[in-house]
């Protein structure tokens, strides 16, 4: 199955570490958000679209990036909002076209209209999806804990828009290898990468490239919903008794092996981030 990684390039610090960088230099499409334009250029990249309000792009720049804009004013959303909304019609239009070319479409009205829905489902994908978010954070800190949390919402529209499978209670385990729908979104960041998770989930740690390295990889771990238990394997600190209260409690952890398991008590939003 062929990858397309779509990137979205919010008005954040710029990133500067390699690991970000690299996966902006890979960019099947690169979405920015209103004034990022500008910045973009500046480090020698070119956007294949530009969404927003453009309250903070010129009027001369505006005019010169004219083919690119496609223009959001609603103030329900912020354009990093408003940008992965447009990445999702992307994957929906690109989801239609495959399936037109492969003969799932037929020339007749009625068909058509029957035959486009599934296209959008996660049975339909033929391609893997990888909506990867810079800019995020930096600058204004409340812009900063806006977009973070936003990641959560975000995986729940996937869910709703793409008829991801359930995974709850002895079903499959979503793990981060093999998603239930053909579409992953995160935050990468100079210094590591928020993952969203919806419920209980398998996921493997980096090796440990030097034989001296005592610590396994650092991770932590942000839920919304004080009512959520999630039971832990392969950590150093157990989540067991961790009542979601408040964003530290579970954060500054660390794999103790390869691989860690966390079984949630409910469906719930949980945010991970994974230092590099």
């Amino acid at each position: 199955m062929k990858q397309r990684n779509i990137i979205i390039v919010c008005d954040g610090d710029f990133p500067t570490a390699k690991q970000p960088l690299k996966v902006l230099r890979e960019a099947a499409i690169i979405i920015a958000c209103d004034g990022t334009v500008v910045n973009l250029a500046k480090h020698g990249f070119t956007p294949n679209y530009i969404v927003g309000d453009m309250d903070t792009l010129s009027a001369a720049n505006q005019k010169k990036y004219k083919k690119l804009i496609h223009k959001n004013s609603s103030q329900e959303n912020n354009d990093q909002t408003k940008a992965f909304e447009f990445a999702l019609q992307i994957i929906k239009q690109e989801a239609r076209a495959a399936a037109m070319a492969n003969g799932a479409v037929t020339k007749s009205k009625a068909e058509n209209a029957a035959a486009i829905k599934p296209a959008c489902s996660n049975s339909s994908l033929q391609t893997q999806y990888k909506i990867t978010i810079l800019g995020a954070t930096g600058k204004r800190e409340d812009h900063t804990l806006g977009n973070i949390s936003l990641l959560a919402d975000y995986a729940e529209m996937l869910k709703q828009n793409f008829s991801a499978k359930a995974t709850t209670g002895n079903k499959k385990l979503t793990t981060d290898k093999g998603h239930p729908y053909n579409i992953t979104v995160e935050i990468i960041t100079d210094y590591g990468t928020f993952i969203p998770y919806l419920d209980s989930f398998k996921i493997t740690g980096r090796p440990r490239s030097l034989a001296s390295q005592k610590k396994g990889e650092q991770i932590s771990f942000f839920a919304f919903d004080p009512t959520l238990r999630i039971k832990s394997k392969g950590l150093v600190y157990p989540l067991d008794n961790v009542k979601f209260d408040m964003w530290w409690k579970a954060t500054l952890n660390e794999f103790a092996g390869d691989v860690a398991f966390l079984k949630f008590n409910h469906p719930a939003k949980v945010l991970i981030f994974r230092k590099f």
